[in-house]
C-alpha cells in the first residue's frame, strides 16, 4: 500500500507518538528520533515501488532503500541466518568499510523468499526517489568510478590503499569478489566503503582480477600517476605482485612520496568530569584535564575508564596513563615504520596491563575485585594517526561527510557477532550484552588482544575519544552535526567544544563519569617549488584546502628565437650629433667622387623599369625543417605520426620483451628496473617479428620502458631515461571516419550483403567481409593497416627518425580517437570472481 507521507514512531516505548520523518526530536516527549535508511538485498526487491510498506514497518523511499518507521521496536529474525550471510557478521571489526546486517525478513507471499536489510551502507541522495530527497540527512556515498576523476592523487591512492587492506580479510571469508564489482564500490570523502558483499561461490578471485578492475580507472587518472598505476596493474595482471602485502608496500611508497607536499598540524584537547551521580572520578586522560595544545610537539591523546570501584578504577586508569606516556614518549616515533609503531602501541598496552596486574596481585584482588581500565589512544606520526583500543571506550572519526565509529567494543554483544552467531541489533537484546570480555589488568598479557588501526590523513578531520559516559545511548550520532561539525568548519574551537561535550554528557546521560579527548587534524597542501617531489597533481577537491590554481600550459609550437634586448638609453645628445655630422660628410664626399669619375654605380645607368610590371619576388632563404620531436618527452597514450622517406611502406622490427633491446644500450642496469609487462598470448606478434604499416600512419604509445617512476622529478633515479616504447597501430583515420559506429554491420545487413554478393553462406561471414575489404582496398598487395592492432616493443632510437609529430591524447580529433581506440572489454555479465574479459558462458 503506497504511503506518500512517511511517519516515524517515537522510540520511547512509553510515548510511541507519530512524528514526521523530518523531525529530529519527538514532538511530544522530546526523545531523539534516529533516522535509519537501509539497503535492501533480495530477489524480489524489484516487485516493490516507492511508497510501499514492507512488513508494516519498512517504507520504500528508493528502488532499494527503505526507511525504518519504528526504530524503537526490538528486532529479532524469524529465520536462521544462511551461511552465505555469515561473512557480514565475521567481518564486523571492519564496520568502518562494510555495511552490517540490520535484520533478515522472510516473505511468504506469493512465494517464499528472503529480504536482507543492511545498515551503515554508503548511501547517497541519488539512491532515493526524487520526491523523497529533500531535507533528509542521508550519507554522502558516491560510486568510486564517478568520484575518481575529481580527486587528488593522494586521495586516489588512499582509496586503493584501503581496498588493498580489505583484500585479505574478505578473501578469507570468501567475499573478495565484492572488491571486483564497480557497482558495490563507493566512497565517502576519504573513506572507501562497500555497498554490499558478493560471495565468491567456489571461485578464487586473484590480485590479477583486481588489477584488471583497476585498469578501468587509468583513463580517469591524470598526470604521472596514470603511468605508475598502469605499470602496477600490469604487475598485478602478470602475477608479479603476488600478495596484498607487496601491493600495500608499493602503494605506501607512493603515498609517502606525495605526502611530502602536504603539511599536517595536530591540535589536542582533553577534559574529564565526575558526572551527575558518581562520587569519584575513575576516568583519566592525557594530556591532563582541561589541556589544549595547538600545533605543539604533543602527539598523543589517551582516555581511560577505570573499573573496580574507588581506590581501584581510578588507580588502574592512572597506572595505564603513566605507563603509556612513559613508553611512547621515549620513542623516536617519526623514525619508526608503521609496523613498528603498531608493535610499540601493543607493547605499551602490555606494559600497562602487567603493572595493573602486579598491583592486583600485591593487594590480593581476585575475580570481580580486581581493578582494571579500558583504553583508547590516538597517536600521530607525520601524516597518519594510529588508534589503539581495549574495552568499550570508543573512538570516532568525524569528517565533513559523516561520523564513523572506528572500533568495535570488547563486550559480549560484539563477540557474538564476530563469531557469526547473531546480528548486532539482536545481540544487544541478550542478557549482559554490555559486559566486557577484556580490559587492562583483568588477565595476563598473553591473552590480551589490543586493536590498532592506522589512518592516513588527506583532509581535515577530527578524532573523538570518549568513555561510555558520553557514547551510551548513541549520543554521538545524535549530537555530532550540531556540536562537532562546526569545529571542522571553523565555527568554534577545541576548548569550547570539549567543555560543551562534557555538559551534554551530563545533561543527556549523567549516570557515569565522562571523559573526552579531541584530536583535530589540519591538512593543507603546500605550494610546490620547481624541484618538489611527488606525482603530478590531478584537479583539486573542494573538501581539502589546497591551491586550486591550475598550471599554465603553453601550446606546442616550433622554437622561436627571443627578441633581441633593447639597447640601453644613453644620457646626453652629443654622441648622436657626431653621428649625424659623420653621415652628412660621407654623403657629400660620395657625390664629389662620383662626379669626378672615381666611383662607378652601374645600376644608375640601367633603364628604369615599368612601374606597372609585376615586381620580381625577393629572394628568400630555404625553409628550415622543424627539429624532429623528442621521443624522450613522449607519455603513455600519446599518438605518434610515422612518415618514411619517399612515402615508402614502413617496416619496424619489434620484440616481445624490451629487455632484449637493452643489451646493446648503455646506461640502464637490467637489475635496477622492474620487469616490464610482456605481450600476452592475445598479442598479434611473435618474438622478433615486424610491424608493417603504410607511411603517414598513426601508432599509440602503449607502454614505456623503463616504466616512469612515481616520483617523476627524480631524474637521477635508475630507469628514468626512456629506452624502449611499446607501440600499437591505429586504423587509417579516413577509414574510421567513413564507418558507421564501430564499423560492424547489424546481422540482417550482413546476411543481405553476403547473399547479394554471392558469398559462401557456410563460411565465416565476418571473415568474408574483412577479406573482401582488404582485397578491394589493396589490389596491388601494398602494405595496409590490419583491423587487428599490431603491438610490439621497439628501440626508441630506431623509431625517432620516423616520427614527425607527437600528438598528446587530449589533443586527438574525434576521428583519430576512434582510429586509435581498441575495442572495449565487455564485463558486466561476468560472474563475480571470474577473470575480467573471460567468456561468461564458459
Amino acid at each position: 500500500m503506497p504511503h506518500s507521507q512517511p511517519q516515524l514512531q517515537c522510540p520511547n516505548l512509553r510515548c510511541r507518538a507519530v512524528n514526521s520523518d523530518r523531525d529530529q526530536f519527538c514532538q511530544k516527549c522530546g526523545t531523539y528520533l534516529p533516522k535509519r535508511f537501509l539497503w535492501v538485498v533480495g530477489a524480489r526487491v524489484d516487485n516493490f515501488q516507492v511508497g510501499d510498506l514492507l512488513e508494516d514497518r519498512f517504507l520504500f523511499q528508493g528502488p532499494r532503500v527503505v526507511f525504518d518507521t519504528q526504530p524503537g521496536i526490538p528486532l529479532k529474525m524469524s529465520v536462521e541466518l544462511p551461511d552465505t550471510l555469515v561473512p557480514y557478521l565475521k567481518l564486523f571489526p571492519y564496520r568502518l568499510h562494510l555495511p552490517q546486517v540490520y535484520t533478515l525478513l522472510s516473505l511468504g507471499d506469493p512465494e517464499p523468499s528472503l529480504m536482507l536489510l543492511l545498515e551503515h551502507a554508503p548511501l547517497g541522495t541519488a539512491d532515493l526517489d526524487p520526491s523523497h530527497q529533500g531535507g533528509l540527512a542521508l550519507g554522502a556515498g558516491m560510486p568510486l568510478f564517478d568520484a575518481w576523476a575529481n580527486a587528488q592523487p593522494l586521495r586516489q591512492l588512499h582509496w586503493l590503499w584501503q581496498i588493498a587492506q580489505l583484500w585479505q580479510p574478505l578473501r578469507i571469508q570468501g567475499v573478495a569478489s565484492s572488491l571486483l564489482q564497480p557497482d558495490f564500490m563507493r566512497v565517502e570523502g576519504s573513506l572507501f566503503r562497500l555497498l554490499e558483499l558478493e560471495n565468491d561461490f567456489r571461485l578464487e578471485p586473484s590480485l590479477a582480477d583486481l588489477g584488471l578492475v583497476w585498469q578501468q580507472l587509468i583513463p580517469k587518472t591524470s598526470g604521472k600517476l596514470a603511468d605508475s598505476l598502469d605499470g602496477l596493474c600490469d604487475q598485478l595482471a602478470s602475477g608479479e605482485v603476488e600478495s596484498a602485502e607487496e601491493l600495500l608496500a608499493q602503494l605506501e611508497s607512493w603515498i609517502e612520496n606525495i605526502h611530502k607536499a602536504y603539511r599536517v598540524k595536530i591540535d589536542i584537547a582533553t577534559r574529564t568530569d565526575t558526572g551527575m551521580v558518581r562520587e569519584h572520578n575513575e576516568d583519566a586522560c592525557y594530556p591532563a584535564d582541561g589541556a589544549v595544545t595547538q600545533n605543539s610537539l604533543e602527539r598523543m591523546a589517551i582516555v581511560c575508564d577505570g573499573v573496580g570501584g574507588h581506590a581501584g578504577g581510578e588507580v588502574a586508569s592512572g597506572i595505564a596513563i603513566e605507563a603509556l606516556r612513559d613508553h611512547l614518549t621515549q620513542l623516536p616515533i617519526d623514525d619508526l615504520s608503521p609496523a613498528d609503531v603498531i608493535t610499540e602501541l601493543e607493547n605499551a598496552s602490555f606494559k600497562a596491563n602487567d603493572l595493573i596486574c602486579q598491583r592486583n596481585d600485591q593487594e590480593q584482588r581476585q575475580d570481580r575485585q580486581r581493578m582494571g581500565t579500558t583504553l583508547v589512544t590516538a597517536l600521530s606520526q607525520t601524516h597518519q594517526i594510529y588508534v589503539s583500543h581495549i574495552g568499550d571506550s570508543r573512538a570516532y572519526l568525524i569528517t565533513t561527510q559523516g561520523c564513523y565509529q572506528i572500533m568495535v567494543d570488547d563486550d559480549i554483544a560484539s563477540r557474538e557477532v564476530r563469531l557469526g552467531y547473531v546480528p548486532y541489533r539482536e545481540a544487544l537484546l541478550q542478557p549482559a550484552s554490555g559486559s566486557l570480555v577484556q580490559a587492562l589488568g583483568m588477565a595476563s598479557s598473553s591473552v590480551l588482544r589490543p586493536t590498532v588501526q592506522r589512518f592516513l590523513l588527506d583532509e581535515d578531520c577530527l578524532f573523538l575519544l570518549c568513555s561510555d559516559g558520553l557514547s551510551d545511548y548513541d549520543r554521538i550520532d545524535m549530537i555530532w552535526r550540531e556540536e562537532l561539525l562546526p569545529l571542522l568548519q571553523g565555527g568554534t574551537d577545541l576548548a569550547s567544544t570539549s567543555k560543551r561535550l562534557i555538559e551534554l554528557a551530563n545533561q543527556l546521560n549523567g549516570h557515569d563519569n565522562v571523559t573526552v579527548g579531541l584530536v583535530h587534524c589540519h591538512v593543507t597542501r603546500q605550494r610546490q617549488s620547481t624541484g618538489a617531489t611527488g606525482l603530478n597533481s590531478a584537479p583539486a577537491e573542494t573538501s581539502a584546502p589546497v591551491d586550486n590554481t591550475p598550471p599554465t600550459v603553453l601550446p606546442k609550437t616550433q622554437a622561436v628565437a627571443p627578441d633581441a634586448p633593447l639597447a640601453p638609453k644613453r644620457s646626453g645628445s652629443g654622441f648622436g650629433l657626431w653621428i649625424l655630422l659623420g653621415l652628412i660628410l660621407l654623403g657629400v664626399g660620395g657625390a664629389v667622387a662620383y662626379q669626378l669619375g672615381f666611383l662607378k654605380l652601374p645600376f644608375l645607368n640601367q633603364p628604369i623599369a615599368d612601374s606597372s610590371a609585376s615586381p620580381s619576388p625577393e629572394p628568400s632563404l630555404p625553409d628550415t625543417p622543424p627539429p624532429p620531436p623528442d621521443l624522450a618527452q613522449a607519455n603513455k597514450l600519446d599518438v605518434l605520426r610515422l612518415v618514411s622517406a619517399n612515402d615508402q611502406p614502413i617496416e619496424i622490427s619489434v620484440v616481445k620483451d624490451p629487455k632484449e633491446l637493452l643489451q646493446g644500450i648503455g646506461g640502464v642496469d637490467d637489475a635496477s628496473v622492474d620487469d616490464p609487462p610482456t605481450e600476452t598470448s592475445d598479442s598479434k606478434i611473435a618474438l622478433g617479428s615486424t610491424i608493417s604499416i603504410p607511411s603517414d600512419s598513426l601508432v599509440v604509445v602503449d607502454g614505456i620502458f623503463p616504466p616512469p617512476l612515481a616520483d617523476a622529478s627524480d631524474k637521477t633515479a635508475p630507469g628514468a631515461p626512456i629506452q624502449a616504447l611499446r607501440i600499437r597501430t591505429c586504423q587509417p583515420v579516413e577509414e574510421v571516419s567513413e564507418q558507421e559506429g564501430t564499423g560492424i554491420l547489424p546481422p540482417e545487413k550482413l546476411d543481405e550483403k553476403l547473399e547479394k554478393e554471392g558469398a559462401d553462406p557456410d563460411a565465416d561471414s565476418v571473415a568474408q567481409l574483412i577479406d573482401e575489404k582488404l582485397s578491394d582496398e589493396n589490389p596491388s598487395g601494398s602494405v595496409t593497416t590490419p583491423s587487428t592492432p599490431q603491438i610490439g616493443w621497439v628501440d626508441r632510437s630506431k623509431l625517432a627518425s620516423l616520427v614527425t609529430e607527437i600528438i598528446p591524447a587530449a589533443q586527438l580529433s574525434p576521428e583519430q580517437q576512434k582510429a586509435c581506440t581498441p575495442a572495449p572489454l565487455e564485463g558486466k555479465d561476468i560472474p563475480a570472481g571470474a577473470p575480467i574479459g573471460s567468456d561468461p558462458a564458459s
